[in-house]
């Protein structure tokens, strides 16, 4: 019946109770307590807020990589310089739409465009799909293939982009439907190549499609008589990116002709004047064959071949007479009915063959 009595732990409730009721009626009856606990309780949060700041600014000033984004510490941000626009830290946002992204940038900056002129718009110097214009605002899709290491596609997409012309502002709006797969590539695809957005002029040159490619140059870049990859490029411009092309087995890369005999040294050194094509120049790889004895470690002699061969088993260079054959004994090689096929550096043993007469 008294067992409450020797329960610690409800006799601490207890005064833990009593303790509270004491500070409550301090609290009420004193003012000079009331300044002190609310003196404390400032310092306290002031001083955790500090803390909080140094841990932000170690989070994101971290050195080998970017770790994370918090949108409201992180503001997209948005530099005009005359007809350009350029953009850091942007981060496409979920809407209320299924598979829908965007993000709105409104800049204190107004800019005005000419009623007697045409104009085209450039994402990183590659030439968008005009929608719609007039002198308040433009309309143009933007569409990118991303690949993966392999030269394989992973995803194309769009991004819609309007800019709105207000008397006081510019207005920024960008928009994708590809779900949450293409914002992802489009996050690491501005991180690594900048975002920038020019207004160019096109003088006496009617607003559409066909007639705007007329100001540019198609740039085709083909790997064994197949279109590996292609830009738009601005008449005159040279080019801003290296393209390394697939790799192929047993073949090295030399670089890019446009004659598929003579090698170009820098692709950035040509500037493009017409519509050019790029061809990719291989070399087919040369493997050094060893020829062992039948012990395996005698060396007969070797041979340059070229990536792919087949050694025949009789093959009768370093053969001695007799009823020998060459078998594979190491490196990138292996038998085949057709003798052994030469992948790399490869060594070939000799052994006694035998057979029913």
């Amino acid at each position: 019946m008294f067992k409450w009595l020797f329960d610690f732990s409800i006799i601490y409730d207890i005064l833990l109770l009593v303790i509270i009721l004491i500070l409550l009626i301090i609290f009420i009856r004193s003012t000079t307590f009331r300044y002190i606990l609310f003196t404390c309780i400032g310092v306290l949060y002031i001083f955790v807020t500090f803390l909080a700041g140094i841990e932000i600014n170690k989070y994101y000033s971290a050195s080998g990589g970017v770790y994370g984004v918090i949108s409201s510490v992180i503001k997209p941000d948005i530099k005009v310089n005359e007809m350009t626009f350029k953009l850091n830290n942007l981060v496409l946002k979920s809407t209320a739409e299924e598979n829908k992204y965007d993000l709105t940038i409104v800049k204190n900056e107004a800019l005005e465009l000419s009623k007697n002129t045409s104009y085209i718009i450039l994402v990183n110097d590659t030439p968008t799909n005009i929608i719609n214009s007039s002198i308040d605002f433009v309309d143009v899709n933007y569409t990118y293939v991303f690949y993966d290491d392999n030269y394989s596609e992973l995803i194309k997409d769009t991004l819609n982009i309007k800019l709105v012309f207000y008397k006081q502002s510019t207005r920024l709006n960008i928009t994708t439907t590809g779900g949450a797969k293409a914002v992802n590539y489009w996050n690491d695809y501005f991180n690594n190549n900048g975002f920038k957005i020019e207004i160019k002029p096109v003088k006496d040159i009617p607003i559409n499609e066909d007639d705007v490619l007329e100001n540019f140059n198609c740039v085709k870049f083909i790997v064994d008589n197949e279109e590996f990859k292609h830009f738009d490029l601005l008449k005159g411009k040279t080019l801003n990116e290296n393209v390394i092309p697939p790799t192929k087995d047993g073949y090295i890369f030399k670089g890019w002709s446009l004659n598929n005999v003579d090698i170009i040294d820098n692709l950035s050194d040509v500037q493009i004047n017409d519509d050019t094509t790029f061809y990719a120049v291989y070399e087919i790889e040369k493997c050094l064959v060893s020829f062992y004895d039948v012990d395996g470690i005698t060396l007969l002699g070797t041979r340059l071949v070229d990536y792919g061969t087949i050694i025949d088993d009789d093959d009768i260079e370093f053969l001695i007479s007799g009823s020998y054959r060459w078998e594979y004994l190491s490196g990138d090689g292996e038998n085949t009915f057709g003798g052994i096929f030469v992948g790399g550096n490869v060594s070939l043993k000799m052994y006694k063959h035998s057979h029913i007469a």
